[in-house]
């Protein structure tokens, strides 16, 4: 008997030993990428910032996640496998290309399991995670599990450059989303130090992943790469025209040689100045200079259009618009918590990822009507308050507006929207209130003072709306529909185009 327990207790110190030590050559049964989002991170032996030191990772490098346990991910990384905080860790989704003339896709890592679609040869994926020959991938609305051996990294057949992962210097770019952040690092918790609109012009410096490191008119930053182009976004261009109207400048302004902060300036103009307009392209208005020529504007930098009508005497008069609407203006979404921060918790939904899903919906409403929209997150992450103050005040927001669905008792229910200044914010809310109610439905539970930091220390005009109660069961089946979101969405837009109006 003794001899057994002595011999069992040597086998579990073996196991141990070879589990915390042994390098892992092959890969594990299932793992997902990650980048290293901390400048030096160390790799540890155990899940204990006082377990032993067995490696250094850079800012950027990859690892592969084997497991998860108290904010702790178990990583390898060549052949060494051990524990890092996973706070400090980016997750990434791999691109990669179908080279099968026909790849199937399957609900399991397995031949037997049940085909759910297929894919042609050279179709690009998003992999997921990896487990034993297998990726887990996403293709369009389709994500299953597909083999490793029909999928390549390096690029379809049809483009055979391979990927840049990083160090790729020179390059022109520009900015094909109507406004995009330039991060202090490659990761959207960093700090934003400019925003960026439609067809400015950058200079690619470097490429790390799913982010590039790029030089600008006055900085150096980050950008998401999936926002970049490699040429103007002409598709709003319009033709040169006399009869366009006029636009008065809001503040001074440079007046450039071409469509983009990359071009010179031939021209301070004064704010009220009033110019005619000859032409357009994306967020840039051609206008005709006192001496003859032309010369292009930043629209974010003008109040408005003027328009030219015809008067009962036959003379033509042109009036101001004064900059109703909201075409040109920029929105500041705020979707509430993120990240480690989930907000307020329903019996089946979180807060934070019914606030992203609502500000998305509500985006997309905005930029149709004309609208400059500018994210505070629009992914699932910890955004500091002081952080969503600066992304207003960075891009001189016509106004911000800040989602988040409530909580208290199981029978609260309604809509609020909150004000802190009563002469900056107040107006706003009210509007915003009064179209949330007209479009949903849902009771008017009133616009309220709210002492809460993105409006206190924001200095645009700013609202919080609360769009409904997660403690109330019967309401949170109704706000949590793609439908809500839609009438939400609505009432956003309408409401924020009253407010200018008025």
């Amino acid at each position: 008997m003794r001899r057994q327990i002595v011999l069992s207790v040597i086998s579990i110190v073996m196991f141990c030993s070879l589990w915390f030590w042994q390098p892992i050559s092959s890969s594990a049964d299932t793992y997902q990428f990650a980048n290293v989002s901390a400048d030096t991170l160390r790799v540890r032996s155990t899940p204990s910032t006082n377990a032993s030191i067995v490696g250094v990772l850079q800012q950027n490098q990859q690892v592969q996640i084997l497991g998860t346990q108290n904010g702790w991910s178990k990583i390898e990384f060549g052949s060494t496998i051990g524990w890092v905080s996973s706070e400090y860790l980016r997750f990434k989704h791999l691109k990669g290309y179908t080279t099968g003339s026909s790849l199937n896709i399957r609900s399991k890592a397995s031949d037997t399991s049940t085909k759910i679609g297929s894919l042609n040869k050279g179709t690009q994926v998003t992999i997921i995670s990896e487990s034993q020959g297998w990726y887990y991938i996403q293709s369009g609305y389709i994500n299953g599990w597909v083999s490793k051996d029909y999928i390549s990294l390096q690029g379809s057949k049809e483009d055979s450059t391979p990927s840049r992962d990083s160090n790729y210097v020179g390059g022109i770019k520009y900015v094909k989303s109507s406004t995009l952040n330039v991060r202090s690092k490659s990761s959207t918790n960093s700090t934003i130090v400019q925003v960026l609109k439609q067809n400015d012009q950058v200079t690619v410096l470097q490429e790390v992943g799913e982010w590039s490191k790029v030089q600008f008119s006055n900085g150096q930053g980050w950008v998401a790469n999936q926002y970049l182009a490699s040429s103007t976004n002409t598709t709003q261009e319009n033709s040169h025209s006399s009869n366009q109207g006029n636009i008065v400048l809001r503040s001074n302004a440079n007046l450039r040689t071409g469509p983009s902060t990359q071009h010179q300036s031939v021209l301070l103009g004064q704010a009220g100045s009033t110019y005619k307009v000859i032409g357009s392209s994306g967020d840039w208005i051609q206008v005709q200079l006192p001496n003859g020529s032309a010369a292009w504007v930043a629209s974010w930098l003008t109040t408005g259009t003027n328009s030219t009508t015809n008067t009962s005497n036959g003379t033509q008069q042109t009036t101001v618009s004064h900059s109703r609407g909201i075409q040109g203006k920029t929105i500041v979404l705020d979707a509430g918590h993120g990240g480690r921060d989930p907000g307020k918790i329903g019996a089946t939904y979180l807060e934070k990822d019914l606030t992203l899903a609502t500000v998305m919906e509500t985006a997309s409403l905005l930029q149709a009507a004309g609208a400059n929209v500018i994210f505070t997150r629009n992914q699932d992450a910890y955004i500091a308050l002081e952080e969503r103050v600066r992304v207003s005040h960075a891009s001189n927001a016509d106004a911000f507006i800040s989602f988040h669905y409530n909580s208290a008792l199981k029978t609260s229910s309604g809509i609020m929207s909150f004000y802190y200044s009563p002469s900056k914010d107040r107006m706003l809310a009210n509007s915003i209130q009064n179209e949330l109610v007209k479009n949903t439905n849902l009771h008017n539970a009133g616009v309220h003072f709210g002492d809460f930091h993105v409006s206190r220390e924001n200095s645009k005009p700013s609202v919080l709306v609360e769009l409904g109660f997660l403690s109330n069961p019967t309401e949170e089946s109704i706000i949590s529909t793609a439908s809500y979101r839609q009438k939400v969405a609505r009432g956003i837009v309408q409401g924020v185009t009253n407010y200018f109006n008025q």
